[in-house]
C-alpha cells in the first residue's frame, strides 16, 4: 500500500509516536568580495550532517547574494540554494529549488535596524532589530509562514553568537 517514499502523512497514526529525534548541525561559509564602494558580492557555502533516528545524511547549499549600500539603506536580491541537496544513508536524494528574495533594510543611527523581505515563494518577511552597545542584539520578526520569532545575539571580535525561537 506504500510507494517507495513510504507512508503519507494520512497514513500515519501520530497517537502511536511517543519518541521522535531529528539533529541537524550545519555550517556557514561565506566569502565577500567589494565591486564598487557601495556594491559588493557574496558567496556562502553550508556544509551540513543531518541525523533522523538511525537515518543520517549530509550535504551542502551554496548562495549568491549582490548587496548595494546608500546611506543608511541596503537593497539586496539573492539566490538561495543555487546547488543545494542531502544524500540520505538509505539511497533517497534531496535536492532543493534554488530561491529569489529582495531585501530592504534601513539603519537608523546603528541603534534601530529595520527590514523587509520578499521572495519567490510569496513569502514576506519584517523585522526589526534593536543594538545595545554595538555587542548585544534582541530581535523581532514576523514573516506570513512562522508568524512571530524572537531572536538575541551577541557580536565580538572573537565570536558571534546568535539564537532565535521560531
Amino acid at each position: 500500500q506504500y510507494n517507495e517514499n513510504g507512508p503519507s502523512f494520512n497514513d500515519i497514526d501520530y497517537s502511536n509516536i511517543s519518541k521522535f529525534t531529528d539533529n541537524e548541525i550545519g555550517f556557514l561559509i561565506s566569502m565577500s568580495s567589494k565591486l564598487t564602494s557601495k556594491l559588493s558580492i557574496d558567496f556562502k557555502f553550508k556544509p551540513l550532517y543531518h541525523k533522523i533516528f538511525s537515518n543520517f545524511a549530509y550535504g551542502f547549499g551554496t548562495d549568491v547574494i549582490l548587496l548595494n549600500s546608500m546611506n543608511n539603506f541596503n537593497f539586496i536580491i539573492g539566490v538561495e540554494d543555487i546547488l543545494s541537496f542531502k544524500k540520505w544513508n538509505n539511497g533517497t536524494d534531496e535536492i532543493y529549488n534554488p530561491k529569489v528574495y529582495l531585501t530592504w533594510t534601513y539603519n537608523y543611527r546603528n541603534k534601530l535596524l529595520l527590514l523587509f523581505e520578499a521572495n519567490s515563494y510569496t513569502d514576506i518577511k519584517l523585522g526589526v532589530e534593536h543594538v545595545f552597545n554595538k555587542l548585544f542584539f534582541v530581535r523581532y520578526g514576523y514573516s506570513n509562514y512562522n508568524d512571530l520569532s524572537l531572536g538575541l545575539g551577541i557580536e565580538t571580535d572573537a565570536i558571534n553568537f546568535n539564537y532565535s525561537y521560531l
